[in-house]
């Protein structure tokens, strides 16, 4: 289980309830919430937050908080598992605040999560 880990600029955890309030903005931001099912209201980002935090427990890996070297809030991302068709997969998750979007931190957490699946937690492709 990697809980934390550093990227080439940014400092990653694993997601729980101390990023509850940061991972907020991102899911009541309208931008990028489009791409999603829209924004969340506090409740749903509650109930979300206790899903990830479950994930984590029962497989030992799932989304990370990724924040810059000021502490605040990139985005959040990593490596859930699914049901697709009836096979349990592995999906690549992410969202990026809007303000740190076209700075190439989706790439960076999106690299990092894939290497940690495919040389740690030996996801097959």
């Amino acid at each position: 289980m990697l809980e934390q880990f550093r990227t080439e600029r940014l400092q990653a955890f694993r997601l729980g309830w101390g990023q509850e309030e940061m991972v907020a903005a991102i899911h009541s931001d309208e931008k990028v919430m489009a791409s999603h099912r829209g924004c969340l209201s506090a409740a749903e980002n509650h109930e979300w937050m206790g899903r990830q935090i479950d994930i984590w427990d029962q497989h030992g890996f799932g989304l990370w908080a990724f924040l810059d070297g000021g502490g605040e809030l990139v985005g959040r991302g990593g490596l859930l598992p699914i049901e697709l068709f009836g096979n349990s997969e592995v999906e690549l998750n992410y969202s990026v605040a809007s303000r740190f979007w076209r700075q190439g931190y989706a790439t960076e957490m999106a690299t990092a999560a894939l290497g940690i699946g495919f040389e740690q937690l030996k996801v097959e492709s």
